[in-house]
């Protein structure tokens, strides 16, 4: 067989397995359409999750704060007559002074100190929405040496999923605080 005529028989097989590859591309023009709805589907999912998450977190942390200040005013209430009767008590474990706590006053200031952070984020509120973002006090420990709270608080999510019942989160959080003798 003459080698121009196998040049011709190849360059013609080429141009009908071409042919036969942009005739079914043709067939699957619609297959990107599901793609793309998948990819918005996880996109919005992915800035639900992210959106409510940061809001959680960011809610925890004041919510530390606070817990963590109220402690601290609460840890500040001198004990006065045991520090004047037996002075600083010393704690064992690593061997700081530690200044008494009156536990009757640091409760009331504890519970004093919600309250107003209570007073001043929430008092404009309507009745209804009072509710949600009040500081509760779940517990309050006090052993003359170191004071234990743990508040929590219930807030609305920012992006809400009722159908899955995602509409509002709890937070809670808890600390201890103690008053040292630092020389």
């Amino acid at each position: 067989m003459p080698t121009h005529l196998i040049a011709t028989h190849l360059i013609a097989t080429n141009a009908s397995a071409e042919k036969s590859q942009f005739s079914s591309l043709r067939g699957e023009r619609g297959s990107l359409l599901p793609l793309t709805f998948g990819f918005f589907t996880i996109t919005l999912l992915l800035i639900f999750v992210l959106v409510n998450f940061s809001s959680v977190m960011m809610r925890q942390r004041t919510l530390i704060q606070e817990n963590e200040f109220a402690l601290m005013e609460a840890s500040h209430q001198l004990s006065k007559t045991r520090y004047y009767l037996f002075g600083l008590d010393r704690n064992l474990v690593n061997s700081e002074f530690r200044v008494p706590i009156d536990c009757a006053n640091a409760r009331s200031a504890y519970f004093t100190e919600i309250e107003l952070i209570n007073i001043d984020k929430y008092a404009t509120r309507s009745v209804i929405d009072k509710k949600l973002g009040v500081i509760e006090v779940v517990s309050f420990a006090c052993d003359g040496n170191k004071v234990n709270g743990e508040i929590a608080a219930t807030y609305v999510l920012p992006l809400q999923a009722a159908t899955l019942g995602l509409s509002a989160f709890t937070v809670r959080t808890n600390g201890s605080a103690t008053n040292q003798y630092n020389r």
